[in-house]
């Protein structure tokens, strides 16, 4: 799998993947706070595919302090 980089966020959600309502499909999960999907994107051109659509993503990303991989939450600019 292709590791996601750099990505940047506009807004970034405070929640967890795990406090969001689990869907039918595994890769998205509904936030009844904002009202919205949110899709979990698992490589960059997934994650371009979903900005270019204004979609809320979940990533996740390598912490550079930690080097362990975090699932980050918003609005991406990547």
């Amino acid at each position: 799998m292709e590791e996601i980089r750099n990505c940047q966020f506009k807004f970034q959600c405070q929640r967890t993947w795990e406090q969001l309502e689990p869907t039918k499909n595994k890769d998205e999960r509904y936030c009844g706070a904002c009202s919205q999907t949110v899709y979990l994107c698992r490589t960059p051109a997934a994650l371009i595919a979903a900005i270019r659509k204004n979609l809320c993503v979940a990533v996740d990303i390598r912490s550079p302090s930690t080097h362990k991989l975090e699932r980050l939450m918003g609005d991406a600019i990547y």
